[in-house]
């Protein structure tokens, strides 16, 4: 009945609402069509600073770029959210293959989190996709050597399925290898890079990857030779680090403790200079503080824009802003959570409330007169995906929102090739004048619906099946 009521409450808001509001969204239209920031500050993160891989020192200039450009704007409050926590970062990596008399240098990335030195040189094993089936069948040969396998799966029946590149790297130490090494499976060459153990462990043994070609020239070579060996060698550190969630207010008029929060996630992986993975969106944060500042158009609610530090790590900086609203008595106040991550090409919205999804998609059919050549369409679903800032708040209760997009440059995601050469300024620009209508919209909602209860949360993470994944992440919250 709640829900019955909320969803008549907002039909008769926006029949009032939609004449009034047409004329605000006209002038955030016409701001971000012609005066729109985003690309531009994304080509200067990436061209002066580069990757912002969080603790590094590239990070500490990612996270000044923000605060310094949030203060030159203007806005109400400005600060730093500071965290420590338990890192690793990238050392040296050499990989080599010894084929009779040849040794052949591989380009080769190391994961994250794992071993802080190795100075392996053993067999290598070819155990095909890495299934649990190809360590038995092979488990004779293993120990004491270098495993190798596809990042994907190939060539099997429909009834078997692909299993995560950690759980693969696990079955490598369970099998007692000495090292894994994935070959990737983009037909581009790319490689990935990115996490294979967990936030607070540390693989005991090297795991690396190498591209496709690579992989398929070290299968020829042993297809041709009885013996075919790797060396890895491997420096990697260890450490506490600092880093910093950097945050902005634009403070409302009527509701000054309650919060619209609009975040991205600034850092990067280190191997490249992070554009679409989450540059885009980190920039866009900064475009649309700046525009809807210079509006000037005071929202009734409080707008918190937040540049989050350690996603790509294990959602470091979201998950202590959570702990830190809630030890403040502020987290109730955090009415709704818009997350920015890859966020081009905008077609509508990814919901984590029922109520709320019906007031985006009657809102968002007034935003269908400025889709003049872009992706928009007003395409809304009760849905939301994990493994990304809005985490750790949807699994409170907190209302989500993230775009429902069609991104590029998905070829270089997480690797070598993530570059500002993918980025279509018009998608970033589009992406940007929508966003800032819907923030808008929601900033103003005169009754916001309350947070979702714990069992109301539990009923919709249920029906949207994504119970394993946050038991994984340690985000499970209800105890079966």
């Amino acid at each position: 009945m709640k829900d019955l009521f909320y969803l008549l409450v907002i039909a008769l808001l926006l029949t009032g609402y939609s004449l009034k509001s047409q004329n605000v969204y006209d002038k955030i239209n016409d701001e971000f069509m012609n005066n729109s920031q985003g690309y531009g500050l994304l080509e200067k993160m990436t061209k002066e600073i580069g990757h912002r891989y969080t603790g590094s020192p590239n990070g500490i200039k990612a996270e000044e770029f923000c605060y310094n450009y949030f203060k030159q704007i203007g806005l109400d409050d400005v600060y730093y959210d500071e965290f420590i926590f338990d890192g690793w970062e990238r050392g040296s990596l050499s990989f080599k293959i010894l084929s009779g008399k040849d040794t052949l240098g591989i380009k080769a990335y190391s994961y994250a989190n794992v071993t802080e030195f190795a100075d392996v040189s053993a067999k290598l094993i070819d155990l095909d996709n890495g299934l649990e089936d190809d360590f038995k069948k092979n488990a004779k040969k293993i120990k004491g050597n270098i495993v190798l396998l596809n990042y994907g799966a190939y060539s099997f029946d429909n009834k078997k399925k692909n299993i995560d590149i950690r759980q693969k790297a696990l079955l490598a130490v369970k099998y007692r290898a000495k090292g894994v090494v994935f070959i990737d499976d983009r037909q581009n060459g790319a490689i990935y890079t990115g996490r294979v153990a967990g936030r607070n462990n540390i693989l005991p043994i090297p795991a690396i990857a190498i591209s496709i070609g690579e992989g398929l020239h070290i299968r020829q070579l042993m297809k041709e030779k009885s013996i075919v060996s790797g060396i890895i060698n491997m420096t990697n550190v260890i450490g506490i680090f600092p880093a910093r969630n950097v945050i902005g207010v634009i403070k409302g008029t009527d509701y000054p403790d309650e919060y619209i929060l609009i975040g991205a996630h600034l850092d990067s992986w280190d191997v490249s200079t992070g554009a679409m993975d989450n540059g885009i969106g980190a920039a866009t944060v900064l475009d649309l503080a700046n525009g809807l500042k210079k509006l000037d158009l005071k929202p009734k609610r409080s707008i918190m824009f937040v540049e989050y530090m350690g996603e790509e790590v294990g959602l470091l900086g979201s998950s202590h802003l959570v702990k830190r609203l809630d030890s403040l008595g502020m987290l109730n106040n955090i009415k709704c959570v818009m997350n920015l991550d890859i966020s081009a090409n905008l077609k509508g919205w990814n919901v984590f409330s029922d109520t709320l999804c019906s007031y985006v998609d009657s809102v968002g059919k007034l935003f269908l007169k400025y889709d003049d050549d872009s992706t928009y369409k007003n395409i809304n679903d009760i849905y939301i995906g994990c493994a990304s800032d809005h985490q750790p708040f949807f699994v409170e209760g907190i209302h989500s929102i993230r775009p429902n997009r069609i991104s590029d440059g998905w070829a270089c995601y997480h690797s070598d090739c993530d570059l500002f050469y993918w980025v279509n300024k018009k998608s970033m620009i589009n992406s940007a004048r929508y966003t800032a209508m819907m923030l808008y919209s929601l900033a103003n909602i005169e009754t916001f619906p309350p947070k979702m209860t714990s069992e109301k949360t539990k009923e919709l993470v249920l029906k949207l099946d994504i119970k394993q994944y946050l038991k994984g992440w340690g985000h499970w919250k209800w105890g079966d």
